[in-house]
């Protein structure tokens, strides 16, 4: 949220906060910076405490799913398709490109290509 003032101390915002709650219907946001965000809800709001918080969310959320958070899915990726990544990254293909044609994620993709020699993606085959 580039270029946007706190609205109450003038600072540079890093969040919107919603003046009256989504919960409860709001859609009008005001910009705040992290401190006068915390203020307001009286608990630590810095971006990465926030981050945090929604990674752990989102691994509860998993859990309640019977999905497996994080465990390393590069490595449950199809190996046929290790030395055409390489190659296509060699061709100097884009690795969001790369990911897409595959339907696999850009970590993915980097994680492929920094693990994985090419004797290593030629014996998979």
């Amino acid at each position: 949220m580039s270029g946007k003032e706190c609205f109450e101390c003038g600072k540079q915002a890093k969040h919107e906060h919603h003046v009256v709650p989504k919960t409860l219907g709001g859609t009008k946001t005001v910009p705040l910076c992290e401190e006068c965000h915390s203020k307001v809800h009286n608990k630590d709001l810095s971006v990465s405490k926030l981050q945090k918080e929604a990674v752990k969310r989102t691994i509860e959320l998993f859990k309640k799913e019977g999905k497996q958070w994080g465990g390393g899915g590069w490595n449950k990726t199809d190996p046929t398709i290790y030395p055409e990544v390489v190659n296509l990254r060699n061709d100097g293909i884009k690795l969001k490109d790369i990911a897409a044609k595959f339907g696999i994620s850009i970590p993915t993709v980097w994680k492929i290509l920094k693990f994985r020699t090419q004797e290593e993606i030629v014996t998979c085959n």
